[in-house]
């Protein structure tokens, strides 16, 4: 299946490609559904009830449709189901109930404005040329907004034009104010629209209650897809994190309704520069070398603070001679989004002393002159401590605000990077205590403490900026950032161009305690070298594997939770350590599960990549905890048994379990696991050698997983990737069968690998447990051996069992026995009451491979065991459960299926215990269902016939051994003759 790939292929830190592409342009090609994006509206419009979702068919042909949610992953979904078959959009306003008028809107929270490009033909999509001057206005627009003193919209690219995206605190409705708001909106969108439409854009006014818009993230499909008008899928070229403007509010709802509008005022925005920047503006100082280099990232934080638009900003520094538009704006982006406050004088002298030495002096004679002229004049009393210490470390801070859940953080910078503080943790008290005694040489009291960190939580949540923090992993314009968490302050950004370690990134990390620095990758390593330190032999296990490991690089898709179990001495521990090492290395290696629910939320929200080890059996609410991990959970708690304060937490965790058997049941957390089934290792390394080998290697491993995700981020980007939509994991899908094409193998092999692994599920969790195990032995066989050794039936004519827990138990006791089961075993339920437990723990998965449990009503006490029978006979579906699970290697249970005799469905089943394999020719292949087929003459009734050549064919398309179509199969025709042989004829196969 593996393509032959150029052995010269070099994919490490090449560099990126310095031309300058449009957003719009065909990089985004290959893309059709960008979830993280989706999720990022949801999120953004911040609705508190329903949310109206809608696709329309641009061209006319099929009938709009509705939804309305109340869930993010429920909204992504809906929004993924209509893509590309409709146009899709949102209502911009949260909905009472599941309508769409204006009397059923419930509040107004988000302003957008939609600008579309102008072309001859509003029906099709338009050129690159129109967008870009539809671009021009859009960009016009936030100039405006920020010569108002609003903040900055957030710009998006919808298919066919831009929209400004603008956060305000909710206007709540009602029937007094809901009709005189709306006037107040339509007269705002009037007002943008008289001031900035001409002939290069036109501007929709959507200030109407109801009013729909484009989900960024999802594809426009108005019109003909041509190569010079193409189809093209939207996105944020902002980071669209909400952030809301009181004053923009404000303005909306005192804008005069009856008569032109007029544009405010602009506020005076623009603060007095210090003398440094100033005289280097005036004199148009040539900024360069190291000096230089500090003086312009300070002078972008003076001129941000000061209420410079971007564009201003870039007049500014047009007096540079090796002025470059790209790094200017990279440097006022990185301002804007980490907060950065201005410099703190000692910072620019220290750093930029050949410039502003001089200066220096003299501001500093300025402050004394100043300072005496106040104390003669009687001014003011000198500040307390309390106050001397807020406005020190305000000083020092490069940013103060709050994180997406609205916690209050200070932004330091040190010998150590750019890092995020809670304000109210103890490393930022820490932190205080330090600049207090470098600044006064004195100590802090444990009051002052407590008396400027609540001041400074204060200015941070009402008169600080807003940014995300990411643990570890975070995501930033189709690049991802990985935090080293070393004391450079190193952060590796990859793209699909390669990686490479920068210590400026533009987003934010916050650092656990618990967190270890990463070791830094090399380059030249191979992704093969994971073999030698994870033995496992079966080739799907690998490469599904490898796929989840990757994925674990992506914070925002929900992924896999890796599941390995097995025998003492598997070395399920080391692997699920190793996993935990490659992906975030902590000095808590592993976790215990927590007993409660607080305790678990708290542990996941704090560990990117969390591993449970040596699990027994997971409880209910503990699987749906972990099920809600996978796909992204909030929890709020109280902040302390007294408080009315609620602390928020949100998850969206890699997670590594580990356990004897199979410690997962629920079927809402198997189907977001992969299970990896390990053998006991006999060899002679011992633990303490293998780890050391393991960290020696660890940076050529890393560096390989790094350009794996590279080559993925490509495929991602530039190929098209069609998922079923009935597949559970979606975005893993997607990152999977991305992962294995950047390898070489074919389309579709990850598909295949997948569905195979997942129909074999409900088995591997039965036989996982030595009492399930016992109890396929006695489904499969039929009979159990006495202690006379004489047999018995299991099952009756009615094809079930029915009696007490205590007469199962003994006929367990005697089939264990006679398989050789160690009933010593801590695993082996040697109580009615444990059995009992654990067949009811076991209920839902047996049930989807065909056995039923059942208990006793109206007080009895006896469980009834039955083969689900089913009078529907038609053909299995290749990719359904019971093919998937029939056939398989190792398989030794039945699949689920629509004939009566459900057996005939395992090569494991009446003596049969040579199952096919990956690696069968047809000649063996034929030998073995021969031989099956004579096991299990019920076979030989030509309804039964039927049914199984044709889930024989399906299974062995499963297995790879089959490529063509199942009608047109050589094979097809031998099982005919091996049918006809078997009844007598004269065929010889």
């Amino acid at each position: 299946m593996k393509k032959n790939m150029d052995k010269d292929e070099s994919f490490t830190n090449t560099s990126p490609d310095t031309s300058i592409l449009k957003p719009f342009d065909s990089a985004h090609g290959g893309l059709e559904f960008d979830a993280l994006t989706v999720r990022q509206v949801y999120r953004f419009l911040a609705h508190q009830s329903l949310t109206e979702i809608r696709g329309i068919d641009p061209n006319g042909e099929k009938k709009p449709v509705i939804y309305f949610v109340k869930d993010e992953d429920d909204f992504v979904d809906r929004c993924r189901q209509l893509n590309g078959d409709y146009n899709v959009y949102v209502g911009i306003n949260p909905r009472k109930q599941r309508r769409g008028r204006a009397e059923d809107i419930a509040a107004v929270n988000a302003s957008i404005i939609d600008v579309d490009a102008r072309r001859p033909d509003s029906k099709q999509p338009a050129t690159d040329e129109e967008l870009e001057k539809a671009e021009e206005v859009a960009d016009q627009i936030i100039e405006w907004f920020e010569s108002q003193g609003f903040h900055r919209p957030i710009k998006c690219m919808s298919g066919n034009g831009f929209q400004l995206w603008s956060g305000i605190p909710p206007i709540e409705l009602d029937d007094e104010n809901r009709e005189a708001v709306q006037a107040k909106l339509q007269a705002f969108q009037k007002l943008i629209k008289e001031k900035f439409e001409n002939d290069r854009a036109e501007i929709d006014n959507i200030g109407d209650l109801p009013r729909i818009i484009k989900v960024i993230g999802t594809r426009s499909i108005k019109g003909e897809d041509t190569p010079e008008r193409p189809h093209r899928l939207s996105y944020a070229v902002d980071p669209l994190v909400r952030s809301e403007d009181e004053r923009l509010r404000d303005y909306i709802l005192n804008l005069e309704v009856e008569r032109d509008v007029q544009p405010a005022n602009p506020p005076e925005v623009k603060g007095e520069l210090r003398p440094c920047f100033k005289q280097a503006i005036e004199q148009r100082w040539q900024l360069t070398g190291g000096d230089g280099h500090h003086f312009r990232l300070a002078l972008v934080a003076e001129l941000v603070a000061a209420g410079y638009t971007d564009q201003e900003i870039h007049e500014v520094f047009k007096l540079q001679a090796d002025y470059d538009s790209a790094v200017t704006q990279s440097h006022i982006d990185r301002t804007r989004v980490r907060g950065i406050r201005p410099h703190r004088c000692a910072t620019i002298q220290r750093d930029c002393a050949s410039l502003v030495s001089h200066l220096c002096e003299l501001c500093k004679e300025r402050k004394n002159t100043k300072s005496e002229e106040s104390t003669k004049e009687g001014g003011s009393k000198p500040k307390s401590q309390n106050d001397r210490l807020v406005s020190l470390a305000l000083s020092l801070l490069k940013g103060i605000g709050c994180d997406q859940y609205d916690e209050p953080h200070a932004i330091i910078e040190n010998e150590k990077g750019t890092r995020a503080l809670r304000i109210r943790s103890r490393e930022f008290k820490e932190w205080l205590a330090r600049v207090w005694w470098e600044a006064e040489q004195k100590t802090l009291s444990n009051e002052a403490l407590t008396t400027a960190t609540t001041t400074l939580s204060g200015i941070a949540r009402f008169d600080g900026s807003q940014f995300y923090l990411w643990n570890r992993i975070g995501e930033f314009n189709g690049k991802i950032y990985y935090d080293l968490a070393n004391e450079a302050g190193e952060v590796i950004e990859i793209d699909e161009s390669g990686w490479r370690i920068t210590t400026d990134p533009p987003i934010l990390f916050r650092r656990e305690q618990h967190q270890r620095p990463q070791a830094r990758p090399e380059h030249g390593g191979r992704i093969e070298r994971l073999w030698d330190f994870f033995t496992i032999e079966n080739e799907r296990d690998r490469r599904l594997l490898l796929t989840a490991v990757i994925s674990y690089f992506f914070p925002e898709i929900p992924r896999p939770i890796i599941v390995f179990y097995g025998q003492h001495g598997s070395r399920k521990t080391t692997f699920s350590k190793w996993i935990k090492d490659l992906i975030d290395p902590s000095k808590t290696e592993t976790l215990r599960m927590p007993t409660r629910d607080n305790d678990m939320i708290i542990a996941l929200f704090h560990h990117y990549c969390a591993v449970f080890d040596n699990e027994g059996m997971i409880r209910d609410w503990q699987s749906d905890v972990l099920a809600r991990a996978v796909t992204g959970a909030g929890e709020t708690k109280r902040a302390l048994y007294t408080d009315e304060d609620e602390v928020i937490y949100n998850y969206k965790r890699a997670i590594v379990l580990n356990g004897i058997l199979i410690p997962l049941y629920r079927p809402d957390v198997v189907d977001r696991s992969l299970f990896f089934k390990l053998t006991r290792r006999e060899d002679n390394r011992s633990e303490r050698g293998l780890q050391q080998v393991f960290e020696a290697t660890k940076p050529q491993l890393f560096g390989a997983l790094l350009d794996l995700l590279s080559k993925t981020l490509r495929v991602l980007k530039s190929e098209k990737i069609r998922i079923p939509g009935e597949v559970r994991m979606f975005d893993y899908a997607e990152v999977g069968e991305a992962c294995l094409r950047a390898l070489g193998y074919e389309a579709g092999t990850f598909l295949e690998d997948y569905l195979s692994s997942k129909g074999d599920d409900n088995i591997r969790v039965v036989e996982s447990s030595i009492m399930g195990s016992v109890l396929l032995a006695l489904i499969n066989d039929r009979y159990y051996i006495n202690e006379e050794g004489i047999r018995h039936n299991f099952l009756d004519g009615e094809r079930q069992w029915q009696g007490t827990a205590s007469e199962l138990l003994q006929i367990f006791n005697l089939k264990a026995k006679e398989l050789g089961v160690d009933r010593r075993s801590r695993e082996w339920k040697g109580s009615p009451k444990g059995l009992s437990e654990e067949l009811e723990r076991l209920k839902t998965n047996l049930a989807a491979i065909g056995v039923m449990i059942e208990r006793g009503k109206s007080g009895e006490r006896f469980i009834n065991i039955y083969k689900k029978s089913n009078n529907n006979h038609s053909h299995p579906h290749p990719l359904s459960n019971v093919n998937l699970a029939s056939f398989a290697p190792g398989a030794s249970g039945p699949g689920e299926v629509d004939e009566p005799d459900a057996e005939m469905h395992t090569l494991k089943g009446r003596g049969i215990a040579d199952p096919i394999t990956g690696t069968d020719d047809l000649n063996t292949i034929i030998r073995k269902l021969k031989d099956f087929i004579q096991h299990n003459k019920q076979l030989l009734n030509n309804k039964k016939r039927d049914s199984f050549i044709e889930a024989a064919t399906s299974q062995l398309q499963l297995l790879g051994l089959l490529k063509r179509d199942p009608n047109d199969l050589t094979l097809r025709s031998a099982l005919g003759m091996i049918f006809t042989d078997l009844n007598g004829g004269d065929v010889n196969v």
